[in-house]
């Protein structure tokens, strides 16, 4: 390397070095920004779509991207347990609604129903199941992530 390439070498290291220094102390995190949970869980479901016409596979997705999503939104912790250990729990907590909580007691079953059991349900139950995993996640979205999309008129 030459003279002036070693040296735009270490000009770009310790601009670099800076810049994350900089964002260090002004707490913008120098990374990606963080996606908020209900975002990425959307995000995640609208992509399970392209494997509706694969129900086993397209249930673990969307089963998988609900218990993320409570654990990201609610710091509770969802995916290592059984659907069962899973709901037996929640019920002990107040961070859904009753009917929240039974709606995703239905949903939970219904997948492991074509993951355990090799139920073969058609596109329309699985639309269902689609619509109610996007239902839970609009229902408990933060507050003021919600107001916001309605005041600049986005599409969640």
């Amino acid at each position: 390397m030459g003279r002036m390439g070693a040296a735009g070498a270490r000009g770009g290291r310790v601009g670099l070095l800076g810049v994350a220094l900089l964002a260090e102390a002004t707490g913008t995190g120098g990374g990606c920004p963080v996606i908020p949970p209900h975002i990425r869980a959307k995000q995640k479901l609208r992509e399970a779509l392209a494997l509706i016409s694969q129900p086993r596979e397209f249930c673990i997705l969307v089963s998988d991207t609900i218990r993320w999503y409570l654990e990201e939104r609610f710091e509770f912790r969802a995916p290592e347990r059984t659907t069962e250990e899973f709901l037996y729990e929640l019920q002990g907590t107040n961070l859904l609604t009753p009917d929240q909580k039974t709606s995703l007691g239905e949903f939970l079953r219904r997948c492991d129903l074509v993951k355990f059991a090799k139920y073969e349900p058609g596109p329309p139950e699985l639309h269902d199941l689609h619509e109610s995993a996007m239902r839970l996640v609009e229902e408990t979205e933060p507050v003021m992530a919600a107001l916001q999309a309605v005041k600049t008129g986005e599409q969640s």
